[in-house]
């Protein structure tokens, strides 16, 4: 198993990541998008909630972990297709080299075990995916 990076390296990444925002499909924005705090560092990905003047994006560093058998290029083609279809956010941004991925913040709550399991529910995402 791979060491897992210090403070140091995932700061640098995400500098780097940042710094790739002239490229990113927003327009209107001035400055540069700003930390606001890490969302999530697992097994495949550090995700971090930033936000650009006014607009709170979401930005996923990818680790490349091939033992996992993750295809990144058909898991952002679904989340662009997705994005379009208004059931996902926007993707703003991907770049397969260093493996980033920027899309749109939207504030919500997950479903838990129990929600995720209701009739209605289940009803209302089958709709939605329709």
């Amino acid at each position: 198993m791979a060491p897992r990076k210090t403070m140091t390296a995932n700061k640098l990444g995400l500098q780097n990541a940042l710094a790739t925002h002239p490229r990113w499909q927003v327009t209107g924005l001035s400055g540069v998008p700003e930390l606001v705090r890490s969302i999530h560092t697992g097994l495949s990905n550090e995700v971090y909630l930033v936000r650009w003047g006014e607009r709170h994006m979401v930005v996923r560093l990818a680790q490349q972990r091939a033992a996992l058998g993750l295809n990144r290029e058909i898991e952002v083609e679904c989340l662009r297709n997705a994005g379009q279809e208004g059931i996902a956010p926007a993707v703003l941004y991907q770049d397969s080299e260093p493996d980033i991925l920027v899309t749109e913040y939207i504030d919500g709550r997950h479903w838990n075990a129990e929600q995720a399991g209701q009739v209605e529910k289940i009803e209302r995402l089958v709709r939605l995916l329709k």
